[in-house]
């Protein structure tokens, strides 16, 4: 199979999605090729090549973001030529310029069928343009519509704006996942004040004013402040013609640099004014990192409002929550364990790829004899039948085996090292549960009984494996039905109601520990 990408924006979020598809496809045997363009924030040909590898085709062309006729002509006639030359079994489009492009290139070359476009936040919705100019920009997009298969987004917030302009017939939700290999699990500020830190380029789009004014109105807190990265507002941070003395701008980062910031880091916050769904927030919450955000599109759709962070309708109540982090350490782990157990789950690259391909399949006339030849089985999740009830089960359990619902049984806090330890050995569970899941999603129904049971036991017995006394006696005793586990007469109904049990007791257990605590409501559970 043949999956081709065409993106006039390579650089930032949209450079991390698109490496991440071509990696996990690639490794699926899909053959895949990149078109794309060189702009002012695309990596060197040296770093692209380090990103992509050989295995990769990647092909530059000519593309512009302004509009420009005669340029977008050219580089129209370019797609068309590509696509006509590599003759590729899906067609996929990243950001505005390339997904108007490329929809009127699929429609030429009667491949319309075959497209799929992703936004990453909709050129319409910028505020650094004029009211005129977003009219425009959205009667483009209602106008490209015409020519293109499938709108694939990438949060719930530009899944209602692309039911708005295309209706819901045509529109689907994938969202974005981030790499777990670099990001380092946070520790928090060693120098005993609370770090609180952002990221991304200092561009309209972020909005460093009102970062700046955050500094300001906290200056008397014990509280200092980071921004990782760089650009051409940096003088919006300035305070009297300076960086006022709680304030430090880091300037470019690599991704492992930025993994050690955050890592060093107590709060997250994010004064953007659009997103799609930015993954510097998606990067904060798997380190354990709650954020305070402003309501804008991406934001409100990744932070749990009063759980994993804040969703402030303006800085006034930004500065407020902030403030609430500020004094109570307590509040601010207990919201950053929830962060990254739910994100963890949530933005795992397996969950992406799985979904994308699903979709993938779900536009092609011949989807099984395509798919046949994959290694990975659970691709084929859409033409195999599975238990929906036990797979949400499974899902629920993955999501409530956590570090506080544990520390909730025993009712106590672990020693910081050993929390960490335990922490590990839950992700391997949830791991391998999630593995579980596609697993039992990919194979026929007359096998779901064997491997579901042989990987939810092997899962179960991997985690306890690093577990000693009464850690693995509370673990044991809420498991019970589950480390029995056989594929005898009813054991679906049997793991069911387990499942079920187990992941109600949890949920008890945080809902009873956090229950005196007004940021915390039910919803922690």
């Amino acid at each position: 199979m043949r999956v081709m990408h065409i993106t006039e924006a390579l650089g930032g979020g949209v450079l991390n999605v698109i490496q991440q598809l071509s990696a996990l496809q690639h490794a699926s045997g899909i053959s895949v090729t990149l078109l794309h363009s060189i702009r002012s924030d695309t990596p060197s040909e040296t770093e692209l090549r380090q990103i992509f590898g050989a295995t990769t085709t990647r092909i530059s062309i000519p593309m512009v973001t302004d509009v420009s006729p005669v340029k977008d002509l050219f580089s129209l006639l370019l797609i068309v030529k590509y696509i006509k030359l590599h003759n590729p079994d899906i067609i996929h489009l990243h950001s505005s310029k390339a997904g108007v492009l490329g929809r009127v290139a699929c429609w030429l070359t009667r491949r319309k069928h075959i497209c799929y476009y992703t936004p990453h936040g909709f050129s319409f919705l910028r505020k650094d343009i004029s009211h005129k100019k977003r009219l425009f920009f959205r009667k483009i997009e209602q106008f490209a519509n015409k020519f293109c298969g499938i709108v694939i987004t990438c949060s719930r917030s530009e899944l209602e704006h692309a039911q708005s302009i295309f209706g819901s017939e045509k529109v689907c939700l994938v969202e974005n996942s981030i790499p777990f290999d670099l990001i380092i699990k946070s520790v928090g500020n060693l120098g005993g004040t609370c770090k609180i830190t952002t990221a991304g380029r200092l561009s309209p789009q972020k909005n460093p004013a009102a970062f700046q004014r955050l500094v300001k109105g906290l200056e008397d807190e014990t509280a200092t402040f980071l921004w990782i990265g760089d650009g051409d507002l940096r003088s919006e941070l300035f305070i009297n013609g300076a960086l006022p003395h709680n304030l430090t701008v880091t300037g470019w980062s690599t991704r492992k640099q930025v993994a050690t910031y955050l890592s060093m880091t107590d709060v997250f916050v994010m004064t953007s004014l659009w997103e799609g769904m930015p993954l510097a927030l998606l990067e904060a919450q798997v380190a354990g990192l709650p954020a305070v955000v402003l309501d804008v599109d991406g934001c409100r759709d990744v932070v749990e409002n009063g759980v994993t962070g804040y969703v402030c309708r303006n800085e006034d109540q930004m500065l407020e929550k902030l403030r609430l982090l500020i004094e109570n350490s307590t509040l601010r782990i207990t919201m950053g364990r929830l962060a990254r157990s739910k994100a963890l789950l949530r933005f795992n690259q397996s969950r992406m790829h799985r979904e994308m391909l699903s979709v993938y399949l779900s536009g092609l006339p011949s989807g099984v004899k395509r798919f046949e030849s994959f290694s990975n089985a659970y691709f084929l999740e859409s033409i195999f039948p599975y238990d929906t009830q036990l797979l949400a089960s499974i899902r629920s359990l993955a999501e409530t085996i956590n570090l506080v619902a544990l520390e909730s049984a025993l009712d106590t806090t672990l020693p910081h090292e050993t929390a960490l330890s335990l922490e590990d050995s839950f992700q391997q569970l949830s791991n391998r549960l999630s593995e579980v899941i596609g697993i039992v999603e990919a194979v026929e129904r007359k096998d779901i009984d064997v491997v579901l049971a042989n990987n939810l036991q092997a899962g179960i017995d991997l985690a306890l494996q690093e577990m000693e006394g009464p850690v693995s006696h509370i673990i044991r005793t809420l498991l019970p039905s589950c480390l029995d586990v056989t594929t005898g007469s009813g054991w679906q109904e049997n793991a069911i109601i387990s499942l079920v049990n187990f992941s109600e007791r949890l949920g008890r257990h945080v809902s009873d520990r956090f229950s005196g605590e007004e940021s915390l409501d039910s919803r922690s559970a």
